[in-house]
């Protein structure tokens, strides 16, 4: 699915088994919740949506990550009631029929009190989701952003399973189900895909996150860095230990063309494990290592840094601003990757890979193993 949610309904199969299960099963409408439902939850299925969607793009903005006088709204609000009338019918007849109606009523007769009616039905919800992350649906998550998304499925069932118990009605769980797809998939995006409000996944990672590279690639490295992440007025907040994951091949193929290197880089990037401030780490010349599963694999000197961060920051800000959270890389430090030694040694599923910087600690990340 696209960001406008129109591409594929991937919950289509749901339909036919569900009408099969209330068929035999023997539900009635009020046991499925296929009635109108009152008021109150309609406002509620409004309001959740409404009010979280809102409060992230409040933040996004006041973050600096949107710039609101750059989206075209009208084609966004167009979008969105489109994506979100098709998602309630959609939902209606599939995922919230299927699990906050027939599966709801099931567990019921089946003795199940409310709470555990709305805990049982919110986790098949969630694995049901689990094809969306693990199939060819263009949702292409890192492996270490699977049980995020995972967790959220959760939570989205357990909202709009307690609309469904609070109001009676799947209706009302659609509604609220429609709503909050139009809008976080118009204005945010899915997958890969950017939406109206130009945010993209950055591919950030942090500490002990596994780290996936490229299909396409087998010359897989890492980068030995220090990062300085910009705080108030463009000034320099702290420093972190910075890994610029690279696919070398990818990365060797796009440079023919004179320019930098593009997807063989913005796959993956890790930082940590803390951020220190400048009094507190005092002199740069600080010593840094790479371990390849336990083995040293590089050692250098941040001290031998061409261009001090000051300068590298303002050079940065020339033409332009920096905002809080912006990360300026130092570059690679000398012998600080596999490049550097032209041994062939690339990095393997399931290699460990340590950055540790004096002074600020040690990032530990895993290659994915699949």
């Amino acid at each position: 699915m696209d960001a406008t949610g129109l591409s594929a309904f991937s919950a289509l199969p749901l339909f036919p088994l569900m009408g099969l299960l209330w068929y035999l099963e023997k539900h009635s409408r009020q046991d499925i919740g296929l009635v109108g439902g009152r008021p109150l939850g309609y406002g509620l299925a409004i309001l959740y949506p409404t009010l979280v969607l809102g409060a992230v793009g409040g933040i996004s903005a006041a973050s600096g990550a949107l710039d609101a006088a750059q989206i075209d709204w009208s084609g966004a609000w167009r979008k969105v009631a489109i994506v979100s009338a098709a998602t309630v019918v959609v939902a209606l007849i599939t995922e919230e029929g299927f699990f906050r109606g027939w599966l709801f009523a099931s567990l019921r007769r089946a003795g199940l009190n409310g709470s555990a009616t709305l805990v049982v039905s919110s986790l098949g919800f969630s694995l049901w989701h689990l094809s969306a992350v693990t199939l060819s649906t263009g949702f292409d998550l890192p492996a270490a952003q699977i049980p995020v998304f995972m967790f959220n499925a959760v939570v989205l069932g357990l909202i709009w399973g307690l609309l469904r118990a609070i109001s009676g009605s799947i209706l009302v769980s659609s509604v609220s189900h429609g709503l909050w797809n139009g809008g976080a998939y118009v204005f945010f995006g899915y997958g890969t895909t950017a939406g109206a409000s130009g945010i993209h996944d950055t591919a950030i990672y942090g500490p002990e996150d596994e780290i996936s590279f490229p299909a396409e690639s087998s010359e897989w490295d890492y980068e030995l860095e220090v990062a300085a992440v910009i705080g108030a007025e463009g000034r320099i907040a702290g420093f972190t230990v910075l890994n610029d994951w690279s696919a070398r091949d990818l990365q060797r193929a796009e440079m023919t063309v004179g320019l930098g290197p593009a997807k063989g880089k913005d796959f993956a990037t890790s930082l940590g494990p803390i951020l220190v401030t400048p009094d507190e780490l005092g002199d740069l010349r600080l010593e840094m290592t790479a371990r390849v599963n336990g083995e040293e694999r590089s050692r250098g000197n941040l001290g031998n840094i061409h261009w001090p961060f000051e300068q590298l920051a303002a050079h940065a800000a020339e033409s332009t601003r920096l905002l809080p959270g912006d990360v300026l890389g130092s570059g690679t430090v000398g012998t600080g990757c596999i490049l550097e030694h032209a041994d062939g040694r690339w990095l393997r599923p399931g290699d460990e890979v340590e950055l540790e910087v004096e002074g600020i600690g040690v990032l530990v990340n895993r290659v994915a193993t699949a």
